[in-house]
């Protein structure tokens, strides 16, 4: 069950990324701490750090989760993974809807 939200945000994420690749613009804003114009740009390709981020996330949450023994703090973690992996995922699908 811990790994349904991991998941989802992957094969939306994922998904994404393989059906509108192609159809993407040369330059995609990702960037988005960085001033705006040119330096907030990324090639379409680099897209693929935010699926990543979220399996790389799920990983480290899943052995940190391991070695804690107090069920608050499990659940704790559980939840503020699940939400930077859902926070993740939206921005790639608002990143994608912004220049399709």
């Amino acid at each position: 069950m811990r790994w349904v939200v991991t998941t989802a945000c992957l094969v939306v994420s994922g998904g994404l990324v393989l059906v509108f690749l192609a159809k993407l613009p040369p330059q995609v804003p990702l960037w988005y701490s960085r001033p705006w114009g040119e330096d907030q740009l990324a090639q379409p390709v680099f897209l693929w750090i935010i699926p990543i981020g979220i399996l790389i996330l799920g990983g480290i949450s899943e052995v940190v989760r391991r070695g804690v023994k107090d069920k608050v703090l499990e659940t704790l973690l559980t939840g503020a993974v699940a939400g930077a992996q859902i926070i993740l995922a939206v921005g790639l699908v608002r990143i994608i809807t912004l220049v399709v």
